[in-house]
């Protein structure tokens, strides 16, 4: 019987293949007229097939591909849900048995193993799927999802313009592999966008390797012929430290000063809770001894280091928002009207207070709304005008100050920054997506942008740093 005679085509994930569930399927199959084709040699399967486990880091217990004879067989109807029906029999007989080890099944396949139950292929003219049956809380609702597939499938077959359409909303990989993976909440098949997924992963799992935050995003260069080839590209700087020289990753300005704004202010807050506990319910003179007032002092030099650090880090993402051909023009008026003044990206930095960058600057460059009528805005210009009197200290508003530094309120002020940092960081994603490179880690927006290199750039890449002793072919 020719490979076209059946409706579909399975392989089984090597760690089961020996345990009867292949033939156990294969055997129900024929008694329900399900015409099935047992291949676990996933290479005769064809490049389409190969690296996708990209999009969720994931195998599958079963892997099948629909035949067109599936759709156009006299038997359709009566064989549409055969195949998830055994398969869901099939789990349910593992569950049975590995909980004789006390071993959940959903431990053993996710966790252990990492491998769903199901991924179906399926291919067309115009289409190819890819559709991943992740392990559901009650097995027998994988069913409904595969209906909820072949309504897509069927759709796709018939050029139903809305559904072409929805599948065509997300970037492919260059074979034109489309991905897609089953929301049980939701109960619908969501696509999976694998640059962004794949970027995501690949940014934090390089985040992790270097186990700091303080590090700057690295480039992932993907083969545009299979997203699970892909290589990173840091930037390494090259330090002087007397005559020696060092070499090191990039660090990232703004997570630097977020960190050390981070670590003065929890150390603040800490003596400040400390010291309101101790005086909570007693009598104490105003004057302090020379121990305490020596750790107000302590207290006073982490205050003005967090609120130094804490504006220095939204400083900077401001700066680094500005592009380096942009240009700003002011009109003049009164005296200078008539005359219009052309402010470069250095000359916005040098002139403009921060406050005027975000409501004149960004929100020209990045489209955002009005900052002022934001809920961070009051506690942002609380912030700008305490770091101004620090860095331009007057000492006739010195004890004020200080007082201030006191008020349970400073601390509100010094976290803004993250706020607004996370609040740029969704317009940054959205229109100058390049600069996520220069976004800290940590704070909601680790994704970066990717870049791709063709196949044979790629393996003349690889064995660049793989195998450099090979002779070049």
């Amino acid at each position: 019987m020719g490979a076209d005679s059946y409706h579909m085509r399975m392989a089984t994930d090597p760690h089961f293949q020996s345990t009867g569930l292949v033939e156990k399927i294969e055997t129900e199959a024929q008694e329900q007229n399900l015409l099935l084709l047992i291949d676990n040699d996933l290479n005769t399967w064809g490049d389409e097939f190969k690296g996708l486990d990209a999009p969720h880091n994931y195998r599958a217990l079963f892997t099948i591909e629909l035949m067109d004879s599936f759709f156009q067989s006299s038997q359709a109807e009566a064989i549409k849900d055969i195949f998830p029906k055994l398969v869901v029999h099939c789990l349910n007989v593992l569950d049975g048995i590995v909980k004789r080890s006390e071993v959940h099944l959903k431990d053993l396949l996710q966790k252990a193993l990492q491998l769903y139950p199901l991924c179906v292929y399926n291919f067309s003219e115009s289409v190819k799927l890819h559709f991943s049956f992740p392990l559901p809380e009650k097995n027998e609702t994988m069913i409904d999802a595969w209906q909820k597939m072949r309504e897509i499938l069927l759709k796709l077959r018939s050029s139903d313009s809305e559904t072409c359409t929805w599948i065509n909303s997300i970037s492919m990989q260059k074979n034109g592999m489309s991905f897609l993976k089953y929301n049980y909440e939701k109960e619908e098949w969501q696509l999976i966008d694998r640059l962004k997924d794949g970027s995501l992963r690949l940014s934090e799992a390089y985040k992790n390797s270097i186990n700091d935050e303080r590090v700057r995003k690295p480039y992932i260069v993907f083969n545009e012929d299979n997203y699970n080839q892909y290589n990173y590209f840091d930037n390494q700087w090259s330090l002087k430290i007397d005559q020696e020289t060092i070499i090191l990753p990039q660090p990232n300005d703004i997570s630097l000063y977020v960190k050390l704004a981070e670590r003065n202010l929890k150390d603040a807050e800490q003596f400040y809770q400390e010291e309101l506990k101790n005086r909570v319910g007693r009598l104490h003179m105003p004057l302090l001894s020379k121990d305490a007032y020596l750790k107000y002092y302590d207290y006073f030099e982490s205050v003005i280091a967090a609120i130094t650090f804490s504006y220095t880090s939204i400083e900077t993402l401001a700066n680094i928002c500005i592009p380096h051909q942009y240009s700003f023009e002011e009109k003049g008026t009164g005296k200078r009207e008539g005359i219009t003044t052309v402010y470069s990206k250095e000359a916005i930095e040098r002139n403009f207070p921060l406050r005027d960058k975000f409501k004149i600057i960004l929100q020209d460059v990045l489209h955002t709304g009005n900052p002022v009528v934001e809920d961070w805005w009051n506690d942002f210009i609380d912030l700008e005008e305490i770091r101004n009197e620090i860095i331009h200290t007057k000492q006739s508003k010195s004890e004020e100050r200080y007082s201030f530094f006191l008020n349970r309120r400073i601390f509100k002020v010094i976290g803004c920054n993250k706020v607004i940092i996370k609040y740029y960081g969704e317009y940054i994603q959205r229109h100058l997506p390049n600069l996520l490179f220069d976004f800290p880690y940590g704070l909601g927006y680790d994704s970066v942008p990717a870049s791709f290199m063709t196949n044979e750039e790629y393996i003349q890449r690889y064995e660049a740093l793989h195998n450099p002793w090979k002779p070049k072919k």
